[in-house]
Order: C-alpha cells, then structure tokens, then sequence
C-alpha cells in the first residue's frame, strides 16, 4: 500500500474542497481508502466534478460515476452477481405492488417509493422478516437490466406482522437511473421502463422455516 498518511490527506483534501458526503443527491457520495488509492464515488449527473477530481489527483484518486470508473473504459462490463429478479411478483401466500413516489424522474436523479405487501394466506398469519432491496430498470419487453442506483445502501431488513384481516405492510425502496450496459454511457436512455425490485421474506418460527423470494413490478418514465 502506498503512504497511508499521504492517501489520509488526499481524502481530507477532497472532502473539504468537494464537500463530505452528505446524501444520495450529492455530487460526491463517499471518499474512501481501497488499496493504494482513495476512491472517489461521484454521481453521473456530476460528471464535470469527476473530470476535476481526475485531472488534479491523477493516478493517486481512482473516480467511480455510477457503476462505471472514469474516465469511461469502453471494455468494462458491470457484474450482477447478487441480483435476482427471477421471481414473480406474487406466489400463493403474498402479492406485491409498487407505489412510486414520482412516475417521471429525471435522468441523474433517485427516485424513491414503497412496495404493499399483501399476505394472502391466512392461516401462516404472524412475523416476517422482510428485506427490500435497490430497485433496478429493466427494459419492458426483454427484461434485461438496463440501470439502476450503484450507492452503498443495503437492502431494508424490517419485521413485518400480519393478522387475520389481511392487513398490508410497506416497505420503502431506492432506485436509480445509472446505466449498467457496457459502453461510455453512464446513465440511462430516456424512455419508458419496468422497475423490479426483489424482495425476499422469512419466517423463522420454532415450527417451520418459509422464505419467499419475489419481484415486485412498477413503471417509470426517464427524461432528459
């Protein structure tokens, strides 16, 4: 590794001309040490302050807008590991829908919401620990991820309770408008898109284990 006390000041140095992190809409989202360098994570719609950092840090300060490093490596390819989008958005016990808090989002910016969860099976009533991960885009015809939020929230582990009557439970979401395809794009096309977000429940009573992984499904306009 390179001087630790050397890289320390280079990320002090960023962060106090940049600003520290502050929220999912700031041009800069973390400032860290990886290995030899700081890594500086920009969002794509502040692309002018990715190139500001690049130019004056140099090989020292390794920039990262979105999914992608810059500047834009045409042969870099986005790994999707830990993203399962295979279920549906509904099976015998639960159906999920999605509420979005704006249909139209600017491309570059979150957009946020909450997926209902219907318990449809009344005699597996009680606790569920529920986790709603990062919403992703997909292309409405082919289903291929196109976009989706690269910041470092996890997924949003609650307990969620259901009685007799059916009642509903929420569970917030996150997404985002970054491009994942290969090339020197780094945010989505406008257009029209699916929003998936996979969510999975558990219960973990003395007498049964049950998992149940879904997908809930909305729609989202992208603009320019």
């Amino acid at each position: 590794m390179k001087d630790l006390a050397k890289l320390l000041r280079l990320q002090h140095e960023i962060e106090g001309r940049f600003g520290a992190p502050r929220g999912l809409q700031q041009p800069v989202r973390s400032v860290s040490i990886v290995a030899d360098a700081v890594l500086v994570d920009v969002t794509p719609s502040a692309l002018n302050v990715a190139a500001e950092i690049h130019e004056q840090f140099g090989a020292d300060v390794k920039v990262r807008a979105g999914f992608k490093p810059f500047p834009p490596d045409p042969e870099f390819e986005v790994m999707f590991c830990e993203v399962d989008l295979r279920g549906d958005s509904g099976d015998d016990m639960f159906v999920t829908s999605v509420q979005m808090d704006e249909r139209t989002v600017r491309g570059g910016d979150n957009y946020q919401g909450q997926v209902e969860l219907h318990c449809l099976d009344h005699e597996h009533v009680g606790d569920w620990n529920a986790a709603c991960g990062p919403a992703w885009l997909r292309e409405i015809d082919s289903r291929r991820i196109v976009g989706g939020f690269s910041g470092s929230i996890g997924a949003a582990l609650k307990v969620v309770s259901f009685g007799s009557d059916g009642e509903l439970s929420h569970l917030p979401f996150v997404g985002g408008t970054e491009s994942v395809a290969t090339g020197d794009l780094y945010l989505v096309s406008p257009g029209v898109y699916e929003v998936a977000i996979p969510v999975k429940l558990t219960s973990f009573e003395a007498d049964r284990y049950m998992d149940h992984l879904l997908v809930a499904r909305g729609r989202v306009r992208i603009v320019k």
